[in-house]
């Protein structure tokens, strides 16, 4: 039935007489149609922007919530050393970085690692993208809450910058290496179990008393803020040489 039908609608087909004017009017205006397949390709700029469509609205969202949470805990608390205010400017570091974990695992999901690869953007830039984009968000908000802390109670900002970035570097650090270890689905747990064990031990620590946020322990910060930097520095340049293998 379907072949008669497609017969009868081949010999319904008029095909035009050939006509030599007709070929050169065709070859002419091919000659001016002018088609460069560099010029078609996405440029930096555009895959940055669809990188951010694929970023999902919790990703935003998780940020959005925590820097309102992290305000009003900033004008409705005190900023003694002892206080709980400033252990919650702490752990803020590894509950931002939480986001970025997310959307960083995502890649390496299963199944998505393998059409990464074989995608035509490089894994690397595709890391490179996302990296700086939770790089920025997580800037601004870290630098805007550490700016509201220091006009809202008065205490120097370079003292509230290190007690939020020593914990979200060393937060960076361990999810960086979890991603190293490219275990797929349960990358994301590692990172979570990483985020919790870090809170916890920096609310175990206020809980027994232990003077974490006076001058005397500026040293010990910057220790562990300088050697979980470098390590992600280190564990960064890992993940990215990974990616740029094709």
């Amino acid at each position: 039935m379907t072949n008669r039908k497609l017969k009868r609608y081949l010999a319904s087909v008029q095909v035009p007489e050939y006509s030599p004017q007709g070929l050169q009017e065709t070859i002419a205006r091919a000659g001016e149609i002018q088609f460069f397949p560099e010029k078609q390709r996405m440029t930096n700029l555009q895959f940055f922007r669809d990188q951010l469509r694929f970023i999902g609205k919790g990703f935003w969202g998780m940020k959005f919530i925590f820097t309102g949470i992290f305000l009003y805990l900033i004008l409705s608390g005190s900023a003694e050393p002892d206080s709980w205010i400033m252990t919650a400017a702490a752990i803020s570091g590894p509950i931002v970085f939480m986001a970025d974990a997310n959307i960083l695992c995502d890649i390496f999901w299963k199944g998505m690692l393998e059409l990464q690869m074989t995608a035509k953007h490089s894994l690397r830039k595709v890391l490179i993208c996302r990296m700086l984009v939770s790089g920025i968000a997580d800037f601004l908000i870290l630098a805007c809450a550490a700016s509201a802390f220091t006009l809202a109670k008065g205490i120097y900002l370079r003292q509230t910058l290190l007690y939020m970035v020593v914990p979200y570097n060393l937060m960076c650090f361990g999810c960086l290496a979890a991603l190293n270890r490219r275990t797929e689905e349960n990358t994301m747990l590692y990172c979570m179990t990483w985020g919790i064990l870090l809170t916890f031990a920096i609310i175990l620590s206020k809980s027994a008393g232990i003077p974490l946020f006076e001058v005397r322990y500026t040293g010990n910060w910057l220790f562990f803020g300088g050697t979980s930097a470098l390590g992600a520095i280190w564990e960064m340049k890992r993940l990215l040489k990974f990616g740029s293998v094709k």
